[in-house]
């Protein structure tokens, strides 16, 4: 049995979010559905196709052979759209945008209905998440990367460097502004563990209460008082619940953060528009940090009610 552009596009969706719901949660459809569909072509292939486990679905050999050329198919496509948008001059159809998790909430969500309202016709899509990113696959039409410059066939930016600071609820600071890092307890995405050891040697294992692959999910717990979470500066302009951390012996590195587009797509008018509006958050962003915020200037001893 042959294969259709549509069965391949299917199998590329399902081995990028290995999950039958979250690629329902990509497509706006019924996580039935995509399971009626997966079982339906693989009685037509008569193969099993992915391997159903509890931590996701696990493609087959065959479904791996075919996604280097799923991939050239939907670049295939979407060149061609691009290439048929060349002339457009009105801002208008919609723009993929890939950021962390916490951007997207914090920053993208909070700002966006004031953007949209500007263009009637433009449709943002947000995809959230900590995964590897191949902007030569023209996944997405932008990018905000933090940490290397993005490589390949794109054009990329430095929007700017943050250093990264300990935040945490008012009550953790203390009178004297600074917090031992031996009375820490903290939140991090699990990629910073063995990061924030290295810079802060004198940390022990208990201290780490909280650990996810979500940064959104640090910053709840962060907010609810669950302990200090350690982000780039910047971020602190949109967490109005938090406060500033001065951690004793604590010199993290700065982030540098990049925004890219694939340079096919670059000069699209929806794109450069929505390019221009997200550096002008992370410009905006640092300024208000810088201003005065009652919180943030407030000492509360450690314990108090």
């Amino acid at each position: 049995m042959s294969l259709s552009a549509q069965d391949l596009n299917f199998l590329l969706l399902l081995a990028r979010t290995k999950s039958l719901s979250r690629a329902a949660r990509q497509v706006g459809v019924e996580q039935s559905t995509l399971s009626r569909q997966l079982t339906a072509l693989e009685d037509r292939l008569g193969q099993r196709l992915f391997a159903r486990h509890r931590f996701g679905l696990v493609p087959s050999s065959y479904v791996n052979d075919l996604i280097p050329w799923a991939e050239k198919l939907e670049i295939m496509v979407r060149m061609a759209n691009h290439l048929g948008k060349k002339g457009e001059k009105d801002v208008e159809g919609e723009v993929h945008v890939f950021c962390l998790s916490a951007i997207a909430d914090r920053m993208i969500a909070s700002h966006a209905p004031e953007f949209l309202a500007q263009f009637p016709r433009l449709r943002l899509r947000v995809t959230s998440a900590n995964d590897h990113l191949n902007l030569d696959q023209l996944q997405f039409d932008l990018a905000i990367k933090i940490g290397e410059r993005p490589k390949g066939d794109v054009v990329s930016m430095k929007i700017m460097e943050s250093p990264l600071k300990f935040f945490g609820s008012p009550e953790l600071l203390t009178a004297s502004g600074q917090v031992p890092a031996e009375d820490l307890e903290i939140i991090c995405h699990e990629r910073e563990v063995e990061f924030l050891r290295k810079h802060l040697p004198q940390l022990k294992k208990h201290q780490f209460r909280l650990i996810s692959d979500r940064l959104a999910t640090c910053l709840k717990a962060a907010e609810r008082g669950a302990g200090a979470v350690v982000i780039p500066e910047i971020f602190g302009a949109y967490l109005r619940t938090l406060s500033p951390l001065e951690v004793q012996g604590w010199e993290g590195p700065s982030l540098k953060i990049f925004l890219a587009s694939p340079r096919v797509v670059r000069k699209l008018p929806s794109v450069e528009v929505t390019w221009n509006w997200i550096i002008s958050l992370f410009r905006e962003g640092s300024v208000e940090l810088n201003e005065p915020q009652t919180h943030h200037n407030k000492r509360v001893p450690r314990g108090s009610k």
